[in-house]
């Protein structure tokens, strides 16, 4: 082999083997991330999602992602306009995406979220049945307006009939219990011209802008449609389906679909039954909000049109300047790294905060006894704060599925190591466990214990009497009650290690926010106290308040660790003329 052609190859050999071992490192951050309920959500829906996540012993992340949807859907056609002066809003929908192994209650989560949806369903269905007999025994139907039918929510439905139906407010959500059955069949019209049609279809439904479709025999026209998804689906056949559902042929670039999804990949434990009663109900808080949502219409008419079916809520003028930093942030990110994922993920997470923070407005509101056709138009700082936090989240984990489906087979050693690991949960395994689990990779016992070794000196797997775990607090921290040892300094950090979001940029870097980028929005009503309902105070420095890191590698700070970091920065103040 030439000189030059020996040291290309080297050279590539070593990208392989960096790529590789971004991927692993970012599936095990992955893992690791969570989301701290309490400083998100109002204290009562923490406590019962928190409960309900424990005795299924899933993570409480599944719940939220699945509720976001459902409470888009309930608001309808709702929009959040963050900067009026530049026309930017975006349309309050949501596609949620939780991805975990077979056996591992998915549906359990679903049907707690959807059975009080369902119930109000029922309740809308006999109203429905009633109203149509009146109507059908009325002589005289020229002053009577016919009834309609209303539809909260399906199972399954094709894209065109995808919106037809809608509950009073407009909105729309489906379930998908096998989120890569749903994906391929978007693929269905295989023919060389459509081909991912159907993908390109559900694009359009996530931005909410009026559509026709023509390839029925009566063409459909969905005004301001707003269909929201929620699905779950296995971690190793979602991603590759979400893929080919637009097809390579077409020279689509299927980045921008897929981060069109709130996308979860923490995983499920094998946890114990509890037969403690539970401090909040989480089905009847649902029942509460899903109901309010569903008979009343919120926000303000978008436009001066008074009629107009699209409504909206508006970020505050300190919200506005909160948002302007986070782009800057998210462009920093971007700038400083070429990675696919990231390029793929972030520009859809200034988006997806926005969306966030009209769903959190909402809930905030409803919980605090708001009615709902009085919540204030303006959206305060600290819950664009939690919807940042959210955002952040799930940017995050879909980097790391974008990883998990980009690197494949490629993967090294370790990376296949820490996946049968996971698969074993709380439990651990030996090295034979492993090697049993891996059967069919070709890996023998030395390059398992090797890898495991290499896990254990980058911090990533604890062993413990030559067992080994996955270093993650929900499974280190019932180690040492399982065997019964006194915990060692070591296994007492795991344990405390609770991950919140990453750390990015400095604050002191970004150039100064001009009065033309915020909408003095004094006139309007402002939010009034929500001190009993209303998450923690937020840090509005935001460097320090999305704890993101250039580095997209380096540990990300605890809960606990936030507490110590240096005094909080307020916000510049504007003058506007």
């Amino acid at each position: 082999m030439p000189p030059d052609d020996f040291q290309e190859s080297m050279d590539s050999a070593e990208d392989y083997v960096l790529e590789s071992y971004i991927a692993s490192k970012r599936v095990i951050d992955a893992y690791k991330d969570s989301i701290d309920l309490d400083r998100i959500f109002p204290p009562s829906l923490a406590m019962a999602i928190r409960e309900s996540a424990f005795a299924k012993s899933v993570p409480p992340e599944w719940y939220v992602t699945c509720l976001l949807p459902v409470i888009a859907s309930l608001m309808g056609r709702v929009s959040v306009v963050a900067i009026p002066s530049r026309r930017y809003k975006q349309a309050v929908i949501v596609f949620g995406l939780v991805l975990g192994p077979t056996g591992v209650t998915k549906t359990g989560v679903l049907d707690e979220i959807f059975y009080p949806l369902m119930m109000l369903d029922e309740e809308f269905r006999e109203e429905y049945k009633q109203k149509k007999q009146e109507y059908e025994d009325t002589e005289d139907k020229s002053e009577l307006e016919k009834p309609l039918e209303y539809w909260f929510y399906a199972d399954a439905a094709t894209v065109e009939s995808l919106g037809t139906k809608f509950n009073p407010a407009g909105g729309f959500v489906q379930r998908v219990d096998e989120a890569e059955h749903f994906f391929r069949s978007l693929g269905a019209y295989k023919s060389s011209k459509s081909q991912g049609a159907d993908a390109l279809y559900v694009n359009n439904l996530w931005n909410g802008t009026s559509a026709v479709t023509l390839r029925i025999q009566d063409p459909r026209v969905l005004k301001n449609p707003r269909i929201n998804l929620i699905a779950f689906g296995h971690p190793d056949a979602t991603p590759k389906a979400m893929h080919e559902a637009i097809g390579d042929r077409q020279g689509t670039d299927t980045r921008g679909f897929k981060a069109r999804f709130l996308m979860t990949l923490k995983p499920a434990t094998l946890g114990e039954l509890t037969l403690e009663a539970p401090k909040a109900d989480l089905v009847e808080i649902l029942h509460r909000l899903y109901g309010l949502l569903a008979r009343n219409r919120v926000g303000r008419p978008l436009g001066d049109n008074p009629y107009d079916d699209v409504r909206c809520f508006l970020l505050s003028a300190e919200a506005q300047r909160l948002l302007c930093q986070f782009r800057r942030v998210r462009n920093k990110i971007m700038q400083e790294s070429n990675e696919e994922a990231i390029q793929a993920i972030w520009p859809k997470a200034e988006s997806n905060a926005i969306r966030i923070a009209g769903i959190l407005h909402v809930i905030y509101h409803i919980l605090a006894d708001t009615e709902p056709n009085r919540i204030p138009h303006s959206i305060s700082t600290e819950t664009f704060d939690a919807a940042i936090q959210l955002a952040v989240y799930f940017a995050r984990q879909s980097e790391a599925v974008f990883h998990l489906n980009q690197t494949g087979d490629r993967d090294p050693v370790a990376a296949k190591v820490l996946a049968a690991l996971q698969r074993k949960g709380p439990t651990g395994a030996k090295v034979r466990d492993v090697q049993g689990n891996l059967s069919g990779s070709g890996l023998d016992k030395n390059a398992i214990f090797a890898a495991l070794q290499t896990l254990v000196e980058d911090g990533e797997v604890v062993e413990i009497e030559r067992r080994f775990y996955i270093n993650d607090p929900a499974v280190v921290g019932s180690v040492g009650a399982m065997l019964g040892d006194t915990p060692t300094p070591e296994t007492e950090s795991i344990q405390a290690f609770s991950p919140d979001v990453g750390h990015v940029g400095d604050a002191e870097d970004f150039p100064e926010i001009t009065a033309d980028d915020v909408t003095d929005v004094s006139d309007w009503p402002v939010d009034e106290s929500l001190d009993s309902v209303l998450p923690q105070q937020p840090n509005k420095d935001v460097e320090s308040q999305l704890g993101l890191g250039v580095d997209r590698l380096e540990t990300i700070p605890t809960t606990t660790q936030q507490s110590q970091q240096p005094q909080r920065q307020e916000l510049p103040e504007l003058v506007i003329d």
